[in-house]
């Protein structure tokens, strides 16, 4: 019973013994008509929060796609899993894009398996992301605006 109880919780943590953790993502596309795009083209990064000598770690998580799935929606919420090297506890996002479509995110909700306290980041200026200057940027950097003390109970993507 002991061991049954062990392995369930080892398998739920899914913190691999190589260092590597699943990331959970949530992203709020803004309600605004031609906020979406699909074939975006969106990859992202993930940076820590600094430890106490000032150091960050970054990890690239990578192209930001379902296939045969109409990504980043008006108004929908985006749902995405990474696996990758755990940075410890997330501090910012950075999000580019190799597209001319206007996409504009609003918000993103973000844990790892290893740090499951959701960080909350906005985008508090509006900034959307495309390759086209006269529309937006090509680099978005989200950052944690403050401790969230609600853990919200989301499985990850879908």
């Amino acid at each position: 019973m002991l061991c049954v109880l062990v392995c369930i919780a080892a398998a739920l943590l899914t913190v691999e013994s190589n260092g590597n953790t699943q990331y959970f993502m949530r992203i709020k596309v803004r309600r605004q008509s031609d906020s979406g795009c699909d074939n975006c083209r969106v990859s992202a990064k993930v940076t820590s929060l600094a430890n106490k000598q000032g150091h960050k770690r970054s990890i690239n998580l990578g192209l930001l796609d379902k296939p045969s799935h109409n990504d980043f929606s008006t108004n929908e919420w985006e749902y995405f899993s990474k696996t990758n090297v755990d940075v410890g506890r997330i501090g910012c996002i950075e999000f580019t894009t190799q597209n001319d479509d206007l996409l504009r995110i609003d918000m993103v909700e973000i844990r790892s398996a290893s740090h499951p306290l959701v960080r909350t980041m906005y985008n508090v200026h509006g900034t959307g992301l495309s390759t086209s200057h006269k529309k937006g940027a090509t680099r978005l950097e989200l950052c944690v605006q403050g401790i969230e003390n609600v853990l919200h109970n989301y499985q990850g993507a879908r």
